[in-house]
Formats: structure tokens, sequence, C-alpha cells
């Protein structure tokens, strides 16, 4: 948390020149600060955006740091277990959609999609692990069979050879 306040500290200091130097390294930091399930962490990471001059750095930036920070607040806004997380995100998530709705679309829709992709693979690869354990399941019942099949067989020659 003292990293955090130390960022804040430097955003509110820091010329515009310099905050789009450092804006992509900084903001998927305070992503994975945000994505914390340490509720002091993410609320931490959520408070930058009541600090005014860093929320003009946010607006006058929003299309570079919009889609470091979509994944993230989608994720922790259905996922995080702290309803004041997921509120602050809810409040974060309208905040950037008045700031470039077409470009929060954009990557809401792009994001969506990506999530149905995922999910997909997911079901194929879970198909052919099954594919996978029912060969191994057909196979194991062969080797018996061929098992019974051998021990009669060296039965039926025991008898042929003791008679």
């Amino acid at each position: 948390m003292m990293f955090l306040d130390e960022i804040y500290k430097i955003m509110e200091k820091i010329g515009k020149e310099e905050f789009e130097q450092i804006q992509l390294p900084m903001f998927r930091r305070i992503a994975k600060c945000l994505a914390s399930p340490h509720m002091s962490v993410a609320e931490r990471a959520l408070r930058m955006w009541s600090h005014q001059n860093i929320v003009a750095h946010i607006i006058s930036n929003n299309e570079v740091i919009l889609p470091v920070m979509f994944p993230t607040l989608y994720q922790v806004s259905k996922e995080h277990w702290s309803d004041e997380v997921r509120d602050l995100v809810y409040s974060i998530t309208k905040l950037f959609l008045k700031m470039n709705e077409k470009l929060f679309n954009e990557l809401n829709k792009n994001f969506k999609s990506e999530r149905e992709r995922e999910k997909a693979l997911e079901l194929e690869r879970e198909e052919r692990w099954n594919k996978v354990m029912e060969m191994q399941s057909n196979r194991s019942q062969c080797l018996s069979v061929d098992i019974d099949l051998n021990s009669g067989l060296v039965d039926h020659l025991k008898e042929l050879v003791i008679d």
C-alpha cells in the first residue's frame, strides 16, 4: 500500500510528458493491485480516481489506459469477494464509459468474444481429455480380456501336456 501511496504522490506532481512515459507500466502495476484479493490493496488502487490531478491525466490518456485497465475492471466487477471493491469498480467503469464510450464498447465487445473463445477452447480441451480417458478405459478392458484369454490358453495347454 505504501507503493500506491508513493505512486499517487508522484502522479499528482508530474507533468503530461512524464506521465505519458510511465503510464503503461504504472497502470499495469495498478491493475495488478486492483486485482488483489486483499481488500485494502484493491481499495487503495481504486481510490486513485478520487485525486483530481490523476483523473485529469487519465482522462487525457484514456485511449492508452482504458485498454490496460478494462480486463481487470471487468474481472474484479464479477469476481471480487468485497462488495465495496465491486461498487468502486462499478463507479470507475461508469467514468470510463463516459470518457470514451466508443472505445469502452469496443473493448467490452472484444473482451466478451475473447472469453467466448476461451470457453470454447476449454470445452474442446475437456472433450479431448474425455476421449483419451475413454480410450484408456477401452484399452484396459481389452487388456483384461487378453489376459483372461491367455490364462485360459495356458490352462488348455497344461491340460494337453499333462494328458
